[in-house]
């Protein structure tokens, strides 16, 4: 299924568990290989601390590059199913502040995930983010490991 990138961006800014998290996407490029997220502290993700909860920024990490790509592969006529596998988040300072995190996919990564599907049926790649302050300064890394397959495959093929 196409969505056009206004249409993701509505509906993912009004999904109940992003939202209450503060979480909102303030740009995705119509081809969806760039979208910027964006997190701001607020009474329902600041902990006792006054930063932002480390699942709020989890979160804000977790979807974007799966469904990214999917939607990229499904403008080139190439049905999948997507998801986020695995991810590793690292907390380096407190976030006390709003938070901007950048999802980019290069042609080179695109190209990658199209060679192995098309090789497979599978793709899985470990693709890398972080949170940034109002500041520029890095408070949390994330690495997240996205796996596609063409539909048909079924999820207890092996692999998966």
């Amino acid at each position: 299924m196409k969505l056009d990138a206004w249409q993701f961006r509505w509906m993912m800014n009004l999904y109940p568990p992003l939202m209450l998290n503060g979480v909102r996407i303030i740009r995705l490029s119509s081809d969806y290989r760039q979208m910027t997220v964006r997190v701001r502290p607020g009474l329902l993700n600041r902990n006792l601390q006054g930063s932002i909860f480390g699942g709020s920024l989890f979160s804000a990490f977790d979807p974007y590059y799966p469904v990214m790509l999917w939607q990229i592969l499904a403008r080139e006529g190439i049905a999948t199913q997507a998801w986020l596998r695995a991810a590793e988040i690292n907390y380096l300072f407190p976030a006390r502040s709003r938070m901007t995190i950048l999802f980019k996919w290069t042609e080179e990564e695109i190209n990658e995930a199209k060679l192995q599907l098309m090789k497979t049926g599978k793709y899985k790649g470990w693709h890398f983010a972080e949170a940034k302050n109002s500041e520029n300064k890095v408070c949390a890394t994330c690495r997240l490991l996205v796996i596609l397959k063409t539909k048909g495959l079924t999820d207890d093929s092996p692999g998966f």
